[in-house]
């Protein structure tokens, strides 16, 4: 097939799409003048109390990690400050 033969061929295509779409456009039964359709909540939105309150503890319930044991860094490396 030659340039000439594939052009027609997709213009053909094109503008047979464009004459569906303008044909759906004008025939279609969709219509932006229908009154909007709202979602109704199946549940109702407020039920009561939706949350607890507590007292925090006031000493964690975990310590403070401490690892079991330490290394040295390799010379040339900075040394490392430990809190």
């Amino acid at each position: 097939m030659q340039g000439k033969q594939w052009k027609l061929g997709l213009a053909t295509i094109g503008v047979s799409a464009a004459v569906v779409m303008g044909a759906l456009g004008i025939f279609g039964d969709v219509s932006s003048a229908e009154p909007e359709q709202v979602a109704r909540p199946v549940v109702p939105l407020y039920t009561g109390q939706s949350a607890t309150t507590t007292t925090p503890p006031t000493v964690p319930d975990t310590a403070t990690a401490v690892p079991g044991w330490s290394a040295t860094p390799p010379s040339g490396f900075a040394p490392v400050w430990h809190p």
